[in-house]
C-alpha cells in the first residue's frame, strides 16, 4: 500500500463500518490507486504533508549591533564556499568594541593593557579600529594614555597628518595639553602643526569662563610655550610673529606669562642695541 512508498497520508476520521475504517468502495479504490504505477509517480509525501506554520523569531534590539558580525555564518550563501572567521585567535573584535568605548569613558586598567598588547602585536591593526580623525579629542578627554599609545602606533602612516591637523585644531584643556606636548616629545612633528596649535591656544584663553579659570588656562599654555622654547622645538622668534607679545602683555599677572613676556622683550632689546 502507501507504506512502501513512504507516503503517510492524512486521512479521514474512523468511520466505524462493517468493513472496518472505511467502506468497501473506498477501500479497493485506495488498494487499487496505490498498484497503479502512474500514480506511484503522481503520489510524493510532500503531497500529504501539511504546512506547519511558524512564527518569525524576534531578536532582541539590544543584539542587533552585536550579532551583525556573525551574520555571515547564519547565511553563508547558496554556493558552499569556504568562510573563514579572521577573529579567531586574537581580540580583534573586541578590541574594535572597547576603542568605540574609550570615546565615551574611562575604559580599566586591564582592557586599556589589552587593547596596547593588541596594537604591539599587530601594528596595521590600529587602522581598523574605527578611530578617526574627528575622535581624537574625545579619545584624549577620556583615555589620555591610550589616545598616545594609539598615536604613535599611527605615526608610522601617512594617514596621521589628518590627526595632526585635529589634534591642533582641538579643543584647549589640560588633557589635550598634555598629549600634544608628550607627541611633540616622542615626534619629529612639523612645526606648522605647532605653531597652529599655539595659536588656537592664544584664542582659546580669550574672554575664557571666569577670571581663576582663565588664569589656570594661561598658566599651563605658558608652561607648554615654555617647555617648546626651553628645548629649542620652536624658537622665540617664530612666537613673536604669532602676535605673543600682545598675549602676555594682557596675561602678565600670571607668573609663568610673566616670564615668557620678559624673554620676548629681552630678545627685542639685543635686536635694537
Amino acid at each position: 500500500g502507501f507504506e512502501h512508498l513512504g507516503v503517510k497520508p492524512v486521512l479521514k476520521d474512523k468511520i466505524n463500518t462493517e468493513y472496518g475504517h472505511f467502506p468497501k468502495p473506498e477501500k479497493d479504490k485506495l488498494i487499487n490507486l496505490a498498484a497503479n504505477d502512474k500514480a506511484k509517480e503522481e503520489i510524493h509525501a510532500p503531497s500529504y504533508c501539511p504546512n506547519f506554520l511558524r512564527p518569525i523569531p524576534e531578536i532582541d534590539q539590544n543584539l542587533e549591533n552585536s550579532i551583525a558580525e556573525d551574520a555571515i555564518w547564519l547565511f553563508p550563501g547558496a554556493l558552499p564556499e569556504p568562510c573563514w572567521d579572521y577573529t579567531l585567535g586574537n581580540n580583534a573584535s573586541r578590541v574594535r568594541t572597547l576603542m568605540k568605548k574609550s570615546l565615551n569613558g574611562p575604559l580599566k586598567k586591564q582592557n586599556i593593557d589589552l587593547i596596547v598588547s593588541t596594537m604591539k602585536n599587530d601594528p596595521e591593526a590600529v587602522l581598523h579600529y574605527g578611530i578617526h580623525s574627528d575622535d581624537l579629542s574625545q579619545l584624549a578627554i577620556h583615555n589620555k594614555d591610550l589616545a598616545m599609545e594609539f598615536m604613535n602606533n599611527m605615526a608610522p602612516f601617512p594617514i596621521i597628518t589628518n590627526y595632526y591637523t585635529a589634534l591642533s585644531e582641538s579643543k584647549v584643556n589640560l588633557n589635550s595639553m598634555e598629549l600634544f606636548n608628550k607627541i611633540v616629545q616622542n615626534h619629529l612633528l612639523p612645526k606648522e602643526y605647532i605653531l597652529y596649535y599655539i595659536h588656537n591656544c592664544f584664542k582659546s584663553c580669550i574672554d575664557k569662563g571666569t577670571k581663576n579659570y582663565k588664569n589656570r588656562l594661561v598658566r599651563l599654555v605658558s608652561f607648554v610655550i615654555s617647555f617648546f622654547l626651553k628645548n629649542k622645538i620652536i624658537p622665540i622668534e617664530e612666537i613673536i610673529n604669532l602676535k605673543a607679545e600682545s598675549f602676555f602683555e594682557e596675561n602678565k599677572s600670571v607668573k609663568e606669562a610673566n616670564q615668557i613676556l620678559k624673554q620676548i622683550r629681552s630678545l627685542k632689546n639685543e635686536k635694537e642695541s
